[in-house]
């Protein structure tokens, strides 16, 4: 199966993270890696992951279903760096923002910033 990892690691976490996900996989992004692997293999991952996460750890699995679908397999360390879908949020609010503002018409289609719900 093809695998995609993301580090949103801080500190000491970083380094050791990318120490682990380096031995099996490519580096594809400065905090992604993506390979092929066995469910064994996989497992022996999260293994070595579970073995030195901290609390600055966060590492999501992706499966890579197809070219447009990935299914999130596991999270280790904080699960709050993530959404729901193992999705790194890159800015986020509770407040409803209106992203169209330019237009003096009333908004039909309201568009929405990346709200964490």
């Amino acid at each position: 199966m093809m695998v995609t990892f993301i580090c949103e690691c801080e500190k000491k976490a970083l380094n050791r993270t990318s120490r682990v996900l380096d031995a099996f996989a490519n580096r594809i992004g400065s905090r992604t890696w993506q390979t092929v692997i066995t469910e064994e293999g996989l497992q022996a991952v999260k293994k070595l992951l579970r073995k030195s996460a901290t609390k600055n750890t966060a590492v999501a699995c992706h499966w890579i279903r197809s070219r447009s679908r990935s299914e999130l397999v596991w999270i280790v360390g904080n699960r709050n760096q993530f959404n729901h879908a193992g999705i790194v949020s890159v800015n986020t609010t509770s407040k409803e923002l209106i992203m169209d503002i330019a237009s003096e018409k009333p908004l039909a289609n309201v568009l929405y910033a990346n709200t964490h719900l």
